[in-house]
């Protein structure tokens, strides 16, 4: 049943990105100035040191991958657009070092794709990663298809489930990178020499230098200076330049256009990025294309209120219904 493979493929990316709070690659992240509290002393930046060894522009945009995630939290905007397969919007909050955040997605057009089974309110799902637990509010039919009955709120204890799935750590790595929404940044590190200044923008009024280049999935890491490698492994994860690469080398995507907005702190504002996806369509044989979509993705992801407390409630007890984590797994 597709709604099955749907709810699946939210459950885990969700339990992978809660299972992100236990990282502690985030522990020497420095404070400094934030949109909260201006009138702070500014402190010294790790990514000011990699504008320093690398220079330029390749400088700036690789110091984002450092310098975003300093003030501890923020709001993020992302949207993805396959044109008629698919249409997906996600806004909330995050706290970068505790993982906590709260988040709605809209995935828009995917409720065709499931015909009648979710009825009239669409696929909208609310999700809040709070004290070890994921809290997920969707349609009823996906909640009883977790075992959710008719309760609002299905809840996951995040370690117990893990345990009892059959991932191995890998896995379960992997799905961290790709579930945590500010692995965008991790996207970053992949930013070629070819970068070059647009120009001067404002982003939610917000003043930005706009650049634009290349992503070298395979290469752009590699080629690097090893004390800028330590810092965004350090930062990002050692393994995530291989993952990103293997992943978009499967797809005949080792070379991404992109387009970044960075402000005066080193921090990223909006990160664009247009994907073709025709090639790995034609190796699957499906050259006409999967209900009408031609390979071309839009995906955008934004940044914004650096810095602003980020407090996740979870769901009143009565409204949730604790999943079955043997019937999970």
């Amino acid at each position: 049943m597709v709604i099955g493979r749907v709810v699946t493929v939210l459950v885990v990316s969700s339990l992978a990105f809660a299972a992100c709070g236990n990282d502690d690659t985030l522990d020497n992240r420095t404070d400094r100035t934030t949109e909260a509290d201006s009138d702070a002393p500014n402190e010294p930046r790790r990514g000011d040191v990699i504008v320093q060894t690398v220079g330029g522009a390749r400088g700036r945009v690789l110091a984002a991958a450092v310098d975003s995630t300093s003030d501890g939290t923020a709001k993020m905007a992302m949207t993805m657009d396959m044109g008629s397969l698919l249409s997906i919007s996600m806004e909330g909050s995050l706290d970068f070092e505790s993982r906590e955040g709260e988040f709605v997605m809209d995935m828009g057009d995917m409720g065709g794709l499931l015909g009648d089974e979710l009825g009239d309110g669409g696929l909208v799902i609310e999700m809040r990663t709070v004290d070890g637990f994921v809290y997920m509010k969707m349609p009823a039919v996906m909640g009883r298809a977790l075992g959710g009955g008719d309760a609002e709120w299905i809840g996951i204890d995040v370690d117990a489930a893990l345990a009892a799935s059959a991932l191995d750590d890998d896995t379960i790595a992997s799905l961290q990178q790709q579930a945590d929404p500010s692995a965008y940044l991790s996207f970053l590190r992949a930013a070629s020499d070819d970068i070059e200044e647009v120009g001067t923008e404002e982003i939610r009024g917000e003043p930005t230098t706009h650049y634009a280049g290349t992503l070298d999935m395979a290469k752009a890491f590699d080629e690097l200076p090893d004390e800028v490698q330590d810092m965004l492994d350090e930062e990002l994860g050692d393994n995530a330049a291989s993952q990103f690469a293997d992943v978009f080398e499967q797809m005949g995507l080792d070379e991404i256009p992109f387009d970044v907005w960075i402000d005066s702190d080193n921090r990223l504002r909006k990160l664009s990025m247009e994907l073709d996806m025709s090639e790995l369509l034609e190796a699957a044989g499906d050259n006409g294309g999967l209900f009408g979509f031609d390979g071309g993705v839009s995906m955008s992801f934004e940044l914004f209120d650096y810095g602003l407390p980020v407090v996740v409630e979870a769901p009143p007890s009565d409204d949730v219904e604790i999943i079955d984590v043997d019937d999970l797994g």
